[in-house]
């Protein structure tokens, strides 16, 4: 009988912890997992492959019905300055895609850029991921810009320690507030993203959103909050970085990492002195 008091004892006792476990949270950290191409050194390459006759664009749109919907959906003649509409599109296309489908393509930065084989053959939105990347380096911007981000889920991070979102992330300049996660940005990446308005006429006007982040902006994490509802995070921009590069064109990656690497060591030789500096 004693034990079998001290096993519905310890069943209840489970039960009562099981009940008062709040949500798990997702602990920030630098995504070393996500597609954070920036395609240097194979931009040119990337954008024929992308939008070439029979390109990943036309062949991601004919097998991805959410991602054709929402392409179809946005009409606007405007361009990005140095780009073509595509690359408008694209942006049309994140600021109006439904929740369904963001969630689907952020899911998919997120997590399927651990290798070069898991990109190939998995990644469904390499043109979108593609496009978007391109269209920020095309608006880079000249001037860093604080912003906002409301998340319904609850994050955690460690106050001094660096991190990336590993996705895009749309933000907005005015106060945002969320049960789950505020967070408070200073971007240097992030660029104006913009919604078109389609009128009668079939014309289009563009009206600022916020900034749109890349997934290879890092930050560091100057405060965490918590309070009743959601936690509040800053972060504070510090560097870019992209734990993968070029995936499709390998030889592009490796020879720009290559050169890079005989530069450094024929600096070297020639000047040891530079052994005592930052590079």
């Amino acid at each position: 009988m004693r034990g079998q008091g001290e096993t519905l004892f310890t069943l209840l006792l489970i039960t009562a912890v099981t009940r008062t476990v709040t949500p798990e949270e997702r602990q920030m950290s630098m995504s070393p997992s996500a597609v954070d191409d920036r395609f240097s050194g194979c931009q040119a390459e990337m954008r024929e492959k992308v939008m070439g006759k029979g390109g990943l664009l036309e062949q991601e749109l004919k097998s991805n019905v959410a991602f054709r919907e929402a392409w179809r959906s946005v009409k606007c003649g405007k361009t990005v300055p140095g780009g073509r509409q595509e690359h408008t599109l694209a942006m049309q296309v994140y600021s109006h895609a439904g929740k369904r489908f963001l969630k689907d393509f952020d899911s998919a930065v997120e997590s399927q850029g651990a290798n070069s084989s898991v990109y190939s053959s998995s990644f469904p939105y390499k043109s979108l991921h593609f496009l978007l990347t391109e269209a920020l380096r095309l608006l880079q911007p000249n001037q860093c810009r604080t912003v906002s981000h409301s998340s319904e889920h609850r994050y955690g991070a460690r106050v001094g320690e660096q991190v990336r979102f590993g996705r895009f992330v749309s933000t907005t300049t005015g106060e945002s507030h969320a049960a789950g996660t505020l967070f408070r940005i200073t971007s240097c990446a992030g660029v104006k993203a913009a919604r078109a308005v389609v009128n009668a006429n079939r014309a289009c006007s563009i009206n600022e959103t916020g900034l749109l982040i890349p997934p290879f902006e890092v930050f560091t994490v100057e405060d965490v909050k918590t309070h009743d509802n959601y936690t509040e995070i800053t972060l504070n921009h510090t560097l870019f970085h992209s734990y993968h590069d070029c995936y499709l064109f390998p030889s592009s990656g490796d020879s720009v990492s290559s050169s890079m690497l005989v530069l450094l060591a024929a600096s070297l030789c020639f000047c040891p002195c530079v052994l005592g500096h930052t590079l």
